[in-house]
């Protein structure tokens, strides 16, 4: 739940940063701030370059402009600077924007709420016959797999998600109980894997 709710406030953020990257655009060029001709000021900058400072170092960049834009207004109203192709500049503010914002969405929604497979998923079992298949010691000589049958969960650790279970591995010589672990590979991306354990 608490991945999930990160990974979802990170998207927010992501939307927070492109929106107000572009309203700072918006705003320093419909207010003509520019960079001032002869001023050595550290933020003596375009509206161009007050917007990507705010886009790649958020944090700093939004603040500073929003402390310094009483000031910037009134050297803008004295010497204002023209935008060329504000429009495109705009499209491309939005653009770069909205590809990370994508991004951002797709890795959050890729992984909300992923909870660990049970014991007796299709992905489990389907694992489990890969590993009986590939076992001599689970899958006596001559005999075929049939299936697993009878899949509980005998317990699980909710702090290091791990999942522990017991089913019948039934073979065409017979069936033999099997306890199995099932654990996180990588949560993100939803992969785990799954041990036999006796």
């Amino acid at each position: 739940m608490l991945l999930a709710i990160a990974r979802i406030s990170g998207t927010l953020m992501t939307l927070l940063v492109v929106l107000t990257t572009l309203w700072v655009y918006l705003d320093a060029t419909d207010h003509k701030i520019g960079k001032q001709e002869g001023s050595k000021a550290f933020f003596n900058m375009s509206a161009g370059a007050w917007a990507s400072f705010t886009l790649l170092l958020w944090i700093v960049g939004f603040p500073s402009y929003l402390i310094k834009r009483s000031s910037l207004i009134a050297t803008a109203t004295a010497n204002p600077v023209g935008v060329e192709n504000r429009g495109g500049k705009i499209t491309a503010f939005a653009v770069i924007g909205g590809i990370w914002f994508l991004i951002s969405l797709v890795v959050s929604l890729s992984g909300v709420d992923v909870a660990l497979p049970g014991c007796d998923t299709a992905d489990t079992t389907g694992l489990l016959k890969s590993i009986a298949l590939k076992t001599p010691s689970l899958l006596p000589d001559d005999a075929q797999f049939v299936g697993i049958q009878g899949a509980v969960e005998k317990n699980f650790d909710d702090a290091n998600q791990v999942r522990t279970c017991q089913a019948s591995l039934v073979t065409s010589a017979g069936s033999r109980e099997i306890h199995y672990t099932i654990v996180w590979k990588n949560r993100v991306r939803a992969l785990f894997y799954v041990k036999i354990t006796n």
